[in-house]
């Protein structure tokens, strides 16, 4: 566990004196060029993608309405089984989204499946910033 500065521990007693910015770092899978069917690539991508939701503090997943998702379903499954904070959503057409709902009912009851992507990156912020004062996130 890293040092903690005296600041740091006061910020932590008393964020109304010592408010502090979040700034969350922001992981998108999403390459602008991308290659179906080299299997090197592929594993390439699916061992980023991998790595990096292990090493995320908390996932937003967002399920568009232009196709089903069966992969990031299935990383939702994962990480609903995890104590990691999650911000989900799915847009309203989105041909899964019952599914979805049902599930994490069932895994995460009391989370919100937002219909809006803006309300879905919206909940990121507030667990991030309820981590960071309950002492759960490093200190810088």
């Amino acid at each position: 566990m890293p040092e903690l500065s005296v600041e740091a521990v006061e910020r932590r007693r008393n964020p109304v004196e010592y408010p502090r910015p979040v700034w969350p770092a922001v992981s998108n899978p999403r390459r602008s060029l991308y290659t179906m069917g080299d299997d090197a690539e592929g594993a390439r991508q699916i061992r980023w993608e991998f790595d990096h939701l292990v090493l995320a503090d908390a996932v937003l997943f967002w399920f568009s309405f232009e196709t089903t998702q069966p992969i990031v379903r299935y990383e939702l499954g994962r990480w609903a089984a995890s104590d990691k904070p999650l911000a989900v959503g799915a847009d309203p057409a989105c041909e899964r989204r019952f599914d979805v709902v049902q599930q994490l009912a069932l895994a995460r009851p009391g989370l919100t499946v937002h219909a809006e992507l803006e309300s879905t990156c919206a909940a990121t912020a507030e667990f991030r910033l309820d981590a960071w004062l309950e002492g759960s996130l490093e200190a810088e």
